[in-house]
Order: C-alpha cells, then structure tokens, then sequence
C-alpha cells in the first residue's frame, strides 16, 4: 500500500477544482483513477473485499476528527469505482474492522454493492422500479449512475466535452434530468451536487413558490450557485417549473413518516396559505423528508426557506467557518448579542446553548450517521404527532407554532442534560449525547455534534432589519434596518425571513424593502408617483444620543417611541389620503422606530408592540418591558422601521377601496433607490409646497409654477395654497395630472381635510383596521415627552 495514499486523498477531497475528477491535471491536483490505483492491488479496475478492507485498514489508522474525509473517502468509493458484487456480502461487523467509522463506511459501500446488483437483476427483468423501491432504494441503488452523472456535470464544466463519449453522453443524461421535473432520485440529486456531494434543497406548493418561487430561484443564480433543488409539493408547482424551463425540479408527495420517499399523487393546487395551518406545517416537514432521503444516499444537504436571500455563494463560507467535527449546524431565531457582534469568527455562534432558539429551516447537514438518525428521529415524531400519538403541544416552539420542525428541534435540543461543550470545538459546537432510545440508535451511545450559525453570519429578520447586521453600504442594498444598529462584520452570506410575521406579504414588502425582490420593470416605471419629505421628530434625548443605547429606561424610550411615531403618522396620514384624492401611487415614508414590536404578537394584550425582557409572552413579567427583543444587548436605536412593525403588510396588499371607491396603491421605502428604478424617474419630480400661488384669476385656488431654476433632480417646482380639501388638490393639481412624480416638501401644511365628512369616516376606518395597536393617527394626542435624565 503506497504511504501516500491519505496525502494523496486529502489533495483530492481539497482540491478545489474537484468537479473534474479522473480529468484534472496541475500542480497539486491527483486524479481520481490514481488514487484508485494504490488500492487495487490487481490492476482490474474493481475494488474487491480484500482491495477495499485495505482501504478500511489505512482510513482507520486516520483520526476520528477526520469525519469528513471518511465521508468523501466513501463517496468517492461509491461513486468513482466499480464496485464488485462481492463486496456486499460477508459480516458487517464492527469487530471486524479496527474502527466504528470505517466499519460504517465499509458497510455502506457494502450496501450499495449490493443493491447495485440488485437494481441490475431488476432492470434485466424489465422492472423500472422493483418491489423494493428499485433505482430509488434507500440503500443507494442507483449510486454508479449518480456517480457517472456527477462526474460528467464535472467534467462538462472543466472543458468541452465530445458529446459521444461516455462522459459526454452522461453530462446530456444529467442535463436532461435537471431540466425536467420528475421523482427525486440518486441520478437527480447528483445532476444537482456540486462537485463535493451539496444539494441546496428547498420545498415549496404554489401558495408559497406563488410569491417566492421565482425570486429565490433568481437570487441563487445570481449568487452563482447551479447545485440546487426545489422539492415540488404540488401539481402547479411543478408545471410552472416545467413550463418556464426552470428545471432543477423534483416532485415530492407529502406524508407523514421518517421513511417517507415522496412516491405519492400530488394534489392539483395546494390550499391557500393559512400560518400554521396543517398544510403550512406538512410543507415545512416535506423539506426534511426530501433532505433525509439525500442523505441517506450520501449527499450533504443545505436546507432553504422559499423566504431566505441568499446574498452570495454558500459554500467558502461553509467550508471556512463550520469545524469537520460538526454533523449538522442550524439557524437561529435568536438576536445578535454584543459577543455575536464582536467575533472575531462570525460563523458560528461562541458558546452556543441548548436554550438557543435554533431554526432548521436554515440548516447545513452532513451525510454522517448522526445527523441521519436526528432526523430520522425527528421524523418520527412528526409521524407521531399527525397520527394523533403525541400532542403537538408537546414541541411548541417559542413562536407558538407546535408540531413545526423548529419546534421540534429545539425540545430535542433543550432536554435536561442532553447537550454540553464539544470537547474538540468547546466553544463553537454542541456534544449531544444519544442517551435516551427515541434517536433510534438501538443500545448504542453515540453522539451527534451540532453547531449554530451566528445571526451575523446567517441572519434572520430581526438581526437585520433592527440591529443592521451587514455592510449593506458596501452592498448597495436597501435602507430597510440601515439606520441604528450595531455594525456587523460584512454581509451576512443568506438572510433567513423568520421573526417577520404571520403573513406572506409582510415578508414580500421586507424583501422589496431591502431591495432583494425582483419585481417586473413595470413595478418600477409604469406608476405616476407621490412621494414627500418626513419631517424628522425632535427630542434632546434623541439629539444628545442619550436614548440610543440599552440603558435607557424603557418606559422613557416607550414614550419617546409613541411620540415619535403619533408625529411621523400624521404626516402619513395627509400624505395617504392626497393619493387616493389624486389616483397616484404612494411612496412610503422610512419611518423611525424606538421601540420594537414583535410582528407574530398579534393584535391583543396591553402592549403587543414589545417583547417581555425575560422573554415571557405575559403582561405581567416580573422582570418589565423592553423595546429590544429578549437577548438583545447591542441594538442602537431609533431603527429604521419596516412596514410591518406599524401597519398590517397583509390588510394593504388586498388593496380594497379606500374611500370614494379608490385604493390606496403604493410602494416601499426607498423606492426611487432602487437600481431597478429608472434614472429619469429620480430625476423627473414636480415639487409641490405650500405658500401664496400667484396669478389665480377671480380669487380662485391654483397652482404657481415658479420661474426660477429648479434645484438638481427637479423638473418645475410648484406653490399650491395651504389648507385645501381632497377636492380643491386635485383641482389646483389638475393641470400636472400628466407629471410622472409629485413630491410635496409640507404634505400636513398642504392637505387640511376632506371636502365629504363621509370620506374622512371611510378613509379612517380603513386606517383603523391596517395600523396596528396603539398606533393612531392626527385626532390623537400624546402629552409631551420628558428627557429621561430630568
């Protein structure tokens, strides 16, 4: 046996061309074929038992750290080889072999040996699947294939390909799988991989792709990533796919079971969306299912929310800041803490605890037997949950939503003892201890180690859109959180939408806040517009900086809160009742907010807007109210609010009519910064301002145009009495009916009420049903707001 060899191996698994394998040829680089070579003692191109027990033997005289090159060393075994039929018979044994982890490997290869075999005899007797699942069985049946398809997508992207070879042949095979939309398969999965075995996996039916679909797909492609699938739920799904060519689409038929394949009919048209629906929470578990499968057959999986902005290529990020120890390494809900902020790693949380409120909608999970039996494990509670076993109430998550995966996941991770410092990694993973028999490892301790991703690397919405995680200056990219914050460390690699409500649109205007949802170029050029300028609101507090860290006293920064938003509110409320007047499409304003309201709180409860300071959802905590979120230390206020955290997203996407049978159209803030956003619209504002218009004839109300030089980015600028009712401004405004963009500097000075005591009744009930609690508008009066230090 060549002394080599391990040198050798840990060249080829780091080699970062390693999508050409058996084709790659440079300094440091090893082909896959040499590597074969110091272990086929018989130069027959096959490893036999003996051939491959020696390469146990070398892999076992390896650390245990060395997981992952274990991992790749069998995928490389069962991808890359001809493997003969015999090595899948005999004992497997751990006694055998010197080590558990090479026993596992062995008898996985040994596995797929046979259900190759298997899945030959099957073909041979014309049975395109076989009674036991066939090419798609959990074993692996159709492992050579899916090495031939992985090795071909490698080799198509290392050079041109002669599309009558073998490997040309392959790479159309696998080009034709990706472009379709058919049953998740091993074939499939590795059309997919990257070059390494990573799936990016996400699931969704038309009632989340409806709105998601389409601009996930296109932030991925733009983050450069092609290693992905989506795990179509529905009928309409997949035809959507299928008809717009999309591809990389397989189809999976949702039901309950930690053995679930995806082999059922899909439904025509999942339901409409309800939160927390029991369609909402089968879908949320299909991705898991589709994932388990993956790696079953030796894939890693990286796991994906339709609601998640990828911002740039996972995959430098995954291998620089999650350890070769780790099976799997999840999201968090949580907030950026000072710490988080201050890492000098930002990956993976420091110290993480089992009390972290970790999400799998986000999750990295390697093909270990650990993270297999987790989610195995969780699979079945699931199962059990659905039929009826075990309440759902027994896994509720800190958002109340029981029987969903991070419900699960975080009673798994929060049993008494279970989990405690990794002894390699002590302060970046988790050592969780299989002690208790629903892991399903039999009599068997094993041990899974699980890492968190920190919300600075990997954030979520709270630790961007209120603490500002991110450089997002040095990104271009929306206001949305900008303002306040806490510096981050760089832009997060993905922005997971948890922590942003209920309802699909609050998530839809958040990301067109930020300026990662790609509306058609209509959305950005077709609309007349109406825009104005946000008086800032005034206190010394806020001026000498006193109010913006966390020691100020919440009751004082609630009040500040309160006062500011009544101040920014009136000026929204004259500016929203001008465009409905008008027919025009409202810009909406950034808005200031001192406090933060927690989106899923609901309507109800004496302050729903803030979260309990010991994270309790009662009124009555011992320990008070925040305006941060439990957890929270390094937030600076005011933050820049989203539309959620003041108004009802779900209510003003419906757009019913408002008052006179108008709706209230508009658009989010920053807007006119959006690069989507065509120059000349920026540039092509009619000013409007209150003040003496001359030149009216007989006394009556109208508009001036000045005659001197508008300033840069205006077209004319316009003197409109004060005072008027919505009938008076659009007969004063009349003759600028054709102008693309009003923008009035003095909206509350222009607008003074409404012509028709009947529209003013409409207009206000609609504000009453979107603005949220507390929240009022100009009839209501704060009384004055004290320095907190007086």
């Amino acid at each position: 046996m060549k002394a080599s060899t391990l040198q050798q191996a840990h060249q080829l698994i780091q080699q970062q061309q390693a999508q050409q394998l058996g084709k790659t040829r440079g300094p440091g680089s090893i082909a896959a074929g040499e590597f074969v070579a110091a272990f086929d003692a018989n130069a027959d191109g096959v490893l036999g038992p003996r051939e491959f027990g020696a390469l146990v033997q070398e892999a076992c005289r390896n650390d245990r750290a060395s997981l992952p090159l274990l991992q790749r060393l069998r995928r490389l075994v069962r991808l890359a080889l001809g493997l003969s039929p015999a090595a899948g018979g005999g004992s497997s044994s751990s006694d055998a072999y010197p080590c558990t982890l090479a026993g596992e490997l062995l008898d996985g290869t040994r596995q797929a040996a046979a259900a190759l075999a298997g899945g030959s005899a099957r073909d041979a007797a014309g049975g395109s699947r076989g009674a036991g699942g066939g090419a798609r069985g959990r074993a692996g049946a159709a492992a050579a294939a899916a090495g031939r398809a992985r090795g071909a997508k490698g080799a198509a992207g290392a050079s041109a390909v002669d599309p009558d070879s073998p490997e040309g042949r392959a790479a159309a095979e696998a080009a034709a799988l990706l472009a379709g939309c058919s049953r998740l398969t091993p074939e499939l999965a590795a059309a997919a991989a990257s070059s390494d075995g990573l799936v990016l996996l996400a699931a969704a039916d038309w009632s989340m792709f409806e709105l998601f679909g389409v601009n996930w797909l296109a932030a991925v492609q733009k983050a450069g990533l092609d290693n992905y699938l989506i795990a179509a739920l529905d009928q309409r799904t997949a035809d959507f796919l299928r008809a717009n060519k999309l591809g990389h689409c397989a189809l999976w038929s949702s039901s309950a079971g930690p053995a679930a394949e995806g082999d059922g009919p899909l439904p025509k048209q999942a339901a409409a969306y309800q939160h927390a629906s029991a369609a909402h929470r089968a879908a949320s578990w299909a991705k898991l299912q589709a994932g388990s499968l993956l790696l079953s057959w030796g894939f890693d999986v990286l796991l994906s929310d339709l609601d998640t902005a990828w911002l740039a290529d996972p995959a430098p990020f995954l291998a620089r800041a999650v350890p070769p120890a780790a099976d799997m390494v999840m999201a968090t809900d949580s907030p950026a803490d000072a710490a988080a902020m201050a890492a000098a790693d930002g990956g993976l949380l420091q110290h993480p605890a089992a009390a972290s409120a970790v999400n799998p909608a986000v999750a990295y999970i390697r093909a270990t037997p650990p993270s297999r039996a987790v989610l195995a494990a969780w699979l079945a509670q699931y199962a059990s949950i659905e039929a009826g076993a075990e309440p759902a109430a027994a896994a509720a998550d800190d958002d109340g939503l029981p029987g969903f995966p991070a419900a699960v996941a975080r009673a798994w991770l929060r049993q008494p003892g279970f989990a405690r410092p990794h002894p390699a990694e002590p302060g970046r993973l988790l050592q969780l201890t299989a002690a208790r028999g629903w892991l399903g490892w039999g009599g068997a301790r094993r041990r899974v180690a699980l890492g968190v991703f920190s919300p600075v690397a990997v954030a979520n919405g709270y630790s961007w859109f209120v603490q500002g995680v991110g450089s997002r200056a040095a990104a271009g990219r929306g206001r949305a959180g900008a303002a306040g914050g806490v510096p981050g460390r760089g832009l997060p690699v993905a922005v997971h939408l948890s922590r942003a409500g209920a309802s699909r649109e609050g998530r839809l205007h958040r990301m067109r806040e930020a300026q990662w949802y790609a509306d058609g170029p209509r959305y950005y050029s077709e609309p007349q517009l109406l825009g104005f300028s946000l008086a800032p609101f005034s206190h010394p507090d806020i001026d000498s900086g006193a109010a913006a860290g966390p020691g100020y006293p919440p009751p004082a920064l609630l009040a500040l809160h309160l006062a500011a938003l009544q101040h920014q509110l009136a000026q929204l409320y004259a500016a929203a009742a001008a465009a409905v007047a008008l027919g025009r499409v409202l810009l909406l304003p950034q808005l200031q907010c001192f406090c933060y309201r927690d989106p899923d709180s609901g309507r109800h409860g004496p302050a729903p807007w803030l979260a309990a300071a010991d994270g309790s959802s009662s009124s009555s905590s011992s320990s008070g109210w925040s305006c941060r979120a439990p957890g929270d230390d390094a937030s600076q206020m005011p933050f820049n609010c989203t539309l959620d955290q003041v108004m009802s997203p779900e209510l003003m996407y419906r757009h019913p009519a408002v008052f006179a049978g108008r709706p209230l159209n508009f658009r989010e803030a920053g807007f006119l910064g959006n690069g989507r956003t065509p120059s000349w619209l920026r540039h092509a504002a009619t000013a409007v301002a209150s003040g003496s218009a001359q030149g009216c004839e007989g006394g009556a109300k109208c508009a001036q145009v000045l005659g001197r030089k508008p300033p840069q980015g205006v077209n004319q600028q316009v003197v409109v009495p004060a005072g008027l009712t919505d009938v008076e401004l659009v007969a004063v405004l009349a003759p600028f009916a054709a102008a693309k963009y009003l923008h009035f500097s003095d909206i509350t000075a222009v607008f003074g009420s409404f012509a028709n005591p009947n529209h003013r009744i409409e207009f206000e009930r609609y504000l009453d049903q979107v603005v949220q609690p507390c929240w009022y508008w100009p009839s209501a009066r704060t009384s004055a707001v004290e320095p907190a230090h007086a």
